[in-house]
């Protein structure tokens, strides 16, 4: 029996929200459709567990910012990264985390800021 693909989509924001942000969520879910995976929308930051990531292929920050994760939750997430689960990085995601390292190598760079145009 074959696993069922899954993402999760996680949308937290420490600092400015982005009203574009629930068009981009409308906007992997229709992908999901059209592709044949799931996608799984979270604002919490309790999604990160090293459990719960287990579930998930990969993780999409979709114009997430700030410091979202707390200590913990930023080890189930490079737990999650360093066992090969996936990791998509939308828009002001780059704007997050901006003091943990892992992540801004995983961006690969430091964005002070997103402009919305």
């Amino acid at each position: 029996m074959a696993r069922t693909v899954a993402a999760l989509v996680f949308t937290r924001t420490a600092g400015e929200r982005r009203p574009c942000i629930p068009d981009g969520v409308a906007g992997i879910r229709a992908l999901a459709q059209v592709n044949g995976f799931t996608a799984t929308v979270a604002q919490d930051a309790g999604a990160f567990t090293t459990t719960n990531l287990a579930k998930f292929r990969a993780v999409v920050f979709l114009n997430t910012a700030g410091d979202v994760l707390n200590p913990s939750q930023q080890a189930a997430f490079e737990s999650h990264v360093t066992a090969g689960g996936g990791y998509v990085s939308v828009h002001a995601a780059a704007e997050t985390e901006p003091d943990w390292a892992l992540y801004q190598d995983l961006v690969g760079a430091k964005a002070a800021s997103a402009v919305e145009r």
